[in-house]
């Protein structure tokens, strides 16, 4: 969706971006615009929260987007010198960088907003003013006949993803896995079509797959793309590896408080206080995750790429944990509470399943497969629920995603801030639900075995170990068979 003005401009020498707070993370860099992005989900809920859902704008703001801008373009007379990337474009309040080099004589110029240029605060924008140049013949790009601003979308964050993070060690799981680069967009479209796994799927299951779909898989793996963009920029000596990696944590918080907010962030909270896991912050896995980014940032600002790669690997086995939660909360409400509400826990409880099976079927293909004959949006009646055997699965292979049993707990019976998901019949003997016991660090489960044959996925038992080199500043990737238990199946980035 493009909003066109009519603007002129001036130049001014690049000046250092305002950092600012996410979530008690200090971004170096200006992101402000990318963490907008979680006022199109707010705004993308409205619409399916409306008695009649309105899947039309839903769709128009996932596919088009309307606050989160990636860049404004200025058609301006022919340039009467060349400009710089980097240089400053004013025009009052609102502020832009150059994002690439401008010729003499172009008459288009590209900026990265670096003032605050919002639809509920359009002061920092770039807007009308009369025609004719500004009298600062020097500085002047002159007036400008059109503004167009350009959106990121949270379609493209799955939609563009082949191209932007292929090769990368996670983004390879999926998309070996699921067999398509956009598989998250293909959730969300059945959702809004009403088609694929949804084709006869109510107005519950629908909601499920779009606002959970665009958060848990097209934002899940936006925030890992970034971190991985950051750690290539890393080593090529780019100053570029800070900006990513800031956008890493504005697409996991958003622009509001976490707690309030849209994203990932806000997705941690729930799920920790259903598994009693918030803390005495009462921030669960968000405290240790906005840590893990800060140690981060200090390790590329230091060029300690390697380092970097660590502390990207264990973001992710900790942001892992709430996908993991969430599959068993709604195993569990299916196989055990058997509430009325089957659609919408079906559909809801998938949306996780996608969300962490790769990862799953990375470390044991059969747990994978168990979960997923158990998980099927199809079977809405409750005996094709197996909580057991979901419980099993997933808990076999949290040394693999490097997670702990302490880490995700049990669905407990009660809960301050979120209350209990136990019904009288429900309630355990204790402080957790029926049959929701946490696992024991100590002593893990056996894996279950499968009643079907894998009929998708990757055969990582034929390719567990994933080395990605850095070879002229691009990563190649590199399967070595290796046969192993699911501790010896994760994927590893080595950097040279």
């Amino acid at each position: 969706m493009m909003l066109k003005f009519i603007a002129c401009a001036t130049l001014l020498p690049a000046a250092a971006a305002e950092p600012s707070l996410i979530t008690d993370y200090k971004a170096a860099t200006d992101v402000r615009q990318h963490s907008l992005i979680d006022l199109d989900q707010k705004e993308l809920e409205g619409f399916l929260k409306l008695e009649t859902p309105d899947y039309a704008q839903a769709k128009t703001i996932y596919e088009e987007g309307k606050h989160s801008i990636r860049t404004v373009a200025l058609t301006v007379p022919g340039l009467a010198a060349a400009i710089a990337k980097g240089t400053e474009v004013t025009q009052g309040a609102a502020k832009g960088k150059l994002t690439t080099d401008a010729a003499l004589g172009a008459t288009s110029i590209t900026l990265s907003y670096t003032s605050t240029c919002e639809v509920a605060d359009p002061s920092g924008c770039f807007k009308p003013t009369a025609a004719g140049p500004p009298a600062v013949p020097v500085t002047s790009v002159g007036a400008t006949s059109k503004v167009d601003n350009t959106y990121r979308t949270l379609a493209s964050f799955s939609t563009d993803a082949e191209s932007k993070m292929k090769g990368q060690e996670y983004y390879a799981a999926f998309h070996a896995f699921y067999k398509k680069g956009d598989y998250g967009n293909g959730v969300v479209q059945d959702g809004l079509g009403k088609k694929g796994e949804l084709a006869d799927g109510d107005a519950a299951a629908r909601d499920q797959f779009i606002k959970k779909g665009t958060v848990y898989l097209n934002v899940w793996m936006q925030v890992i793309g970034e971190m991985e963009r950051a750690i290539i920029a890393c080593s090529k000596n780019s100053d570029d590896s800070i900006g990513h990696w800031d956008e890493a944590v504005a697409f996991y918080s958003g622009s509001q408080d976490g707690s309030a907010g849209n994203l990932l962030y806000r997705f941690a909270l729930k799920r920790c206080g259903n598994f009693g896991t918030c803390g005495e912050k009462k921030q669960g896995v968000n405290t240790e995750i906005i840590a893990q980014f800060t140690l981060g940032q200090t390790a590329l600002k230091a060029k300690k790429c390697s380092e970097a790669i660590t502390i990207k690997r264990k973001i992710v086995a900790i942001m892992s944990v709430p996908m993991v939660q969430g599959t068993l909360r709604y195993a569990w409400k299916l196989g055990v509470a058997k509430g009325e509400r089957v659609s919408k826990e079906s559909a809801e409880g998938l949306t996780f399943t996608k969300g962490i099976m790769p990862l799953v079927a990375a470390c044991d293909s059969k747990a994978a497969e168990i979960i997923r004959q158990n998980t099927l949006v199809g079977k809405r009646d409750h005996n094709s629920k197996s909580w057991t055997d979901v419980k099993k699965a997933l808990e076999s292979t949290y040394a693999c995603l490097g997670m702990t049993c302490e880490q995700v707990n049990g669905l407990v019976q009660g809960d301050a801030e979120s209350g209990s998901d136990c019904k009288t019949k429900d309630k355990g003997d204790g402080t957790f639900c029926k049959e929701a016991d946490p696992c024991s660090d100590s002593a893990p489960g056996p894996s279950p075995t499968p009643t079907a044959p894998v009929t998708s996925g990757l055969r990582w038992w034929m390719i567990p170990l994933a080395v990605v080199v850095a070879v002229a500043g691009t990563y190649q990737m590199t399967f070595v068979p290796k046969h192993g238990g699911a501790a010896g199946n994760q994927q590893e980035l080595v950097s040279a």
